[in-house]
């Protein structure tokens, strides 16, 4: 009898219906997309009857989903903002109402965590009015790079590309600044939302740890035991393996030689694990001042292993090398990440927890952690090295 009420009340947690009408198609299908209490990937759907759905599963706590109508056989690539509107799922009854014809107005009731995300969302959406004008000629650029580089253009018409994308980053800077601020100020005055852990897995591997650690703290169990909540608290227990003081765990890979890289060779020397990536405008900017420091460094004791986010462009990796004249020090890819949940990955940037580019890891000569900096400790990262070199 325990066991049987435990059970209901663990069902009770975590079930969910979602039921509603969509009105002017009675051939259209709906789809359902989210992740289960169990953390699997679930897509649903069903064909609409008398312009009616209803959807049953268990989620663990509110999560993102994404909810699609169309007719015929599903297509990918037809998807739109017309016709698709991601909401927050979460446990209880929920109802959704609308036409075929305006999906992304879709009524949702119910869920408290997408009343909260509507309120997030209303005051991103004031910063974005200014923003789209910004974020769509960066997309221009970024697909006639794309085509320049599926016609082999020259390297002269790349780089000139090339610059003015870094112009328009720059541009979008103040735009990343205001949107971290919009957040920070809701998850501080929201520690019992789902929102707030699903904003905060961005920023959990980017702000110092000891706020992440503060605020996911003030979480409730049920936001800190959620999809999200659980992400964080990976990204935390991750940093704090690989923090100041821990032991850095090897690796063993090829650099863009082919030739063989284990950590461990290392030991009596220094090193300095640069991880960038060839996309990655802040990371490229700051390459000239860590030749620098090699120069002047290496001499005495220091090595660096560049660690490149560049998987599935090799190519743009290598011209990246070639272009900023870093073939002075040890160049890696950082390697695939895993993601069927084994806790195993063949990807360097997850066994030391970076979640961030550029972020600089500094090895001693036994093999331990004794610095880790983002791009806005670079003097911190210069007074360590000086203190160590001196």
């Amino acid at each position: 009898m325990l066991m049987l009420c435990f059970s209901v009340s663990a069902f009770s947690q975590t079930a969910f219906t979602l039921s509603g009408s969509i009105t002017g198609e009675p051939d259209a299908w709906v789809k359902l997309n989210y992740v289960d209490a169990d953390g699997k990937a679930i897509s649903d759907s069903s064909a609409l009857h008398n312009g009616e759905f209803t959807f049953k599963g268990n989620i663990g706590g509110g999560f993102l989903s994404t909810f699609i109508v169309y007719k015929g056989v599903f297509n990918p690539k037809k998807i739109n903002g017309q016709n698709a509107i991601s909401f927050f799922l979460e446990p209880g009854n929920i109802t959704a109402t609308g036409t075929y014809d305006h999906i992304k107005d879709l009524k949702i009731t119910g869920p408290a965590a997408q009343q909260e995300y509507q309120e997030l969302s209303l005051r991103i959406d004031e910063m974005n009015k200014e923003l789209d004008p910004v974020s769509n000629n960066f997309n221009r650029v970024r697909s006639e790079i794309k085509l320049a580089k599926d016609n082999n253009a020259g390297d002269k018409t790349i780089d000139s590309l090339n610059t003015v994308l870094t112009s328009i980053h720059k541009q979008l800077e103040p735009f990343a600044a205001r949107y971290e601020n919009i957040v920070r100020a809701f998850v501080l005055t929201h520690p019992n939302s789902y929102v707030s852990a699903y904003e905060m897995q961005v920023y959990a591997g980017a702000w110092p740890i000891d706020t992440v650690k503060r605020i996911y703290n003030k979480f409730s169990p049920a936001v800190k035991s959620s999809f999200y909540g659980r992400q964080i608290q990976t990204t935390i227990a991750s940093i704090d393996n690989n923090s100041v003081h821990t032991i850095a765990k090897n690796f063993t890979t090829t650099d863009v030689n082919g030739k063989p890289i284990n950590l461990a060779d290392f030991k009596g020397r220094y090193v300095l694990l640069d991880f960038w990536a060839s996309w990655c405008v802040p990371c490229r900017e700051g390459t000239q001042h860590i030749i620098s420091l090699f120069k002047k460094y290496h001499p005495a004791g220091l090595d660096v292993i560049a660690v490149a986010d560049d998987d599935n462009e090799p190519k743009d990796w290598k011209r990246a090398i070639k272009k900023d004249k870093t073939e002075i020090w040890h160049n890696v890819l950082a390697g695939k990440t895993n993601n069927d949940n084994s806790g195993l990955t063949a990807s360097i940037s997850d066994k030391f927890g970076v979640n961030v580019l550029p972020t600089k890891i500094l090895i001693d000569k036994s093999g331990t952690i004794i610095g880790r900096y983002d791009e806005t400790q670079t003097a911190d990262l210069d007074k360590k090295l000086a203190e160590l070199f001196k």
